[in-house]
């Protein structure tokens, strides 16, 4: 019976560019909302690595999406590299910075963590914006063309939906499969009590270290996934209101729960285009929801939900 929610939603992904079309009603827009929301997903789940399985709050995952953006689109670009190993290569740079940012702030914890993150997100957003050479400066890296699906008979922007989905899907499975291995459980033990864990024989530092390039990866997919839904790459995309959107996500959802980010990512993306017409109040507005969860549903509205479930529920979740 579990596998049955996943295949309806692997489905209703499948079938959905044809029941957006069959429905009339401004397919372009739904099928960009539709695309957006797996990028969201894996943005999301970068943060429930770090925060929820390894308790290190960060405000800095922007910075690994800039990362990857910008290097899958200078490869794509400039050097016409093939997508996807042009993908590959944004998320190899985002594990490679991951490694040398997390050398120092793993040393760290509690607030001085959280400082340590929003520090690496706005040297990088600061980067993104001024190294024009490079990155384009504001104007950004643009005219990026999508790989040529005609040649497979589908359309760019069907072709692109369903390689989001594909990335989205398969990081959703790297989670969860991460979250039960040795690591993934030693990661848990850590945040619960890092002395107790230690005396157990878990590494600690190398737990956290590993980890951190893990959630470094995941945020660098999401960044190198935007380059291909948008054909473009520009520093707005990348600053700490983007962090703190995801961590946002998170909390709404369920910090320390997979779906708790899944639940938590669609939420903000109904409120969000629900506000569109008042964007300038949109981050007080999210600030307010995530007060109210915090304050009423401390677990997240998954968490929260699981609670009031049996036990053997709970586990499965």
């Amino acid at each position: 019976m579990r596998w049955a929610p996943r295949l309806l939603a692997v489905g209703a992904v499948a079938a959905a560019p044809w029941l957006i079309s069959a429905l009339g009603w401004r397919p372009s827009y739904l099928l960009q909302l539709a695309g957006l929301l797996p990028i969201l997903i894996v943005a999301a789940l970068s943060e429930t690595i770090i925060a929820g399985f390894g308790g290190q709050v960060s405000v800095g995952q922007a910075g690994f999406m800039a990362v990857g953006a910008y290097t899958t689109g200078l490869l794509a670009g400039s050097a016409a590299w093939p997508w996807v190993a042009s993908i590959g290569a944004g998320v190899l740079a985002s594990i490679a910075v991951a490694a040398l940012v997390g050398v120092p702030a793993l040393r760290l914890r509690g607030p001085y963590f959280v400082m340590a993150s929003l520090a690496f997100g706005g040297i990088a957003y600061v980067v993104a914006t001024n190294w024009i050479e490079v990155t384009g400066g504001p104007g950004g890296l643009r005219n990026l063309a999508p790989p040529a699906f005609e040649r497979v008979g589908l359309h760019p922007d069907v072709g692109v939906f369903y390689m989001l989905w594909i990335a989205g899907f398969g990081t959703v499975g790297l989670v969860a499969w991460f979250r039960d291995t040795p690591l993934g459980r030693s990661l848990l033990a850590v945040r619960e009590d890092e002395l107790a864990a230690a005396a157990v024989g878990v590494h600690v530092a190398l737990v956290k270290s590993l980890s951190f390039m893990m959630s470094g990866a995941i945020a660098g997919l999401a960044g190198a996934l935007l380059p291909l839904f948008v054909g473009l790459v520009t520093p707005d995309a990348f600053s700490i209101n983007q962090s703190l959107l995801i961590l946002t996500q998170v909390l709404i959802g369920g910090i320390d729960r997979i779906r708790g980010a899944i639940v938590g990512t669609v939420l903000l993306l109904v409120v969000g285009e629900l506000l569109r017409d008042f964007a300038e109040f949109q981050l007080l507005i999210y600030g307010l929801v995530m007060l109210g969860v915090i304050l009423f549903f401390p677990r997240g509205l998954v968490g929260e939900l699981l609670a009031r479930r049996p036990a053997r529920a709970r586990m499965a979740g």
